[in-house]
């Protein structure tokens, strides 16, 4: 080929708005893009898969409600960090209104998950099947949520976006999938029961004062309610 027909070529290529050296560096912007989001969506399921895993040994919290406290603790957590993985911002109360809309579907799993935690008040029988089914469910609500969330923070949604009603499918579909996750997970090497232990003596801790803040509360308030039907 020519000389000319180089040239003729080169013109053409440039006339027609085509760079070749801009197509690289867009080529090249675009493998990093899809790296790095393929990174932070592996980061992403690992936060799920560990909140999963706490929630589980959380829900072996031998004191009823308070099993439940920490779950909740170990939702909104997850969360937060979902929210930080997709630089968005996280409200707590936002959060915890969309977490309570979405379970509005799954009642019943809601209500077993309350059941199982009052079952650990009752000695012997019912405390050993609480604790099981208190962290069976746990485990497959807090991934069920988990993966929820993220396929909306994936998909390029953020908190103020996230419509309950519109997810509650989606989420039906994780909590049966969490169910066979959870089962892997038990089959898998687990925390050892020392490190269980562990988890679960500082979340007993987290709960107990938080109870503590709550009772404290509460006295004040009466304290002032009585002042006020003094006065």
């Amino acid at each position: 080929m020519s000389d000319n027909t180089t040239a003729t070529l080169d013109g053409a290529n440039f006339e027609s708005g085509v760079d070749p050296v801009s197509k690289i560096f867009e080529s090249v912007a675009d493998s990093v893009s899809e790296i790095d989001a393929r990174d932070r969506h592996q980061k992403a399921l690992h936060h799920v898969k560990n909140s999963t895993i706490l929630a589980m040994t959380a829900g072996m919290i031998p004191i009823p409600v308070a099993d439940l406290v920490a779950i909740t603790a170990i939702q909104l957590r997850m969360l937060q960090k979902l929210t930080k993985e997709y630089d968005l911002k996280f409200s707590k109360e936002i959060v915890q209104s969309l977490i309570a809309s979405l379970v509005g579907g799954s009642a019943s799993t809601a209500a077993g998950l309350g059941l199982a935690s009052v079952l650990k008040g009752v000695p012997m029988i019912g405390q050993a099947a609480g604790v099981i089914g208190t962290s069976t469910m746990a485990g497959f609500f807090t991934y069920a949520v988990g993966m929820t969330f993220l396929h909306h923070f994936k998909s390029g949604g953020d908190l103020l976006s996230f419509k309950p009603e519109q997810m509650k499918a989606y989420f039906q579909s994780e909590m049966e999938r969490g169910r066979e996750v959870v089962k892997r997970l038990r089959s898998e090497k687990l925390p050892s029961r020392a490190e269980q232990a562990s988890e679960i003596d500082a979340l007993t801790k987290q709960v107990s004062e938080m109870a503590g803040k709550m009772e404290a509360m509460m006295a004040v308030m009466s304290a002032n309610d009585s002042k006020v039907g003094l006065g």
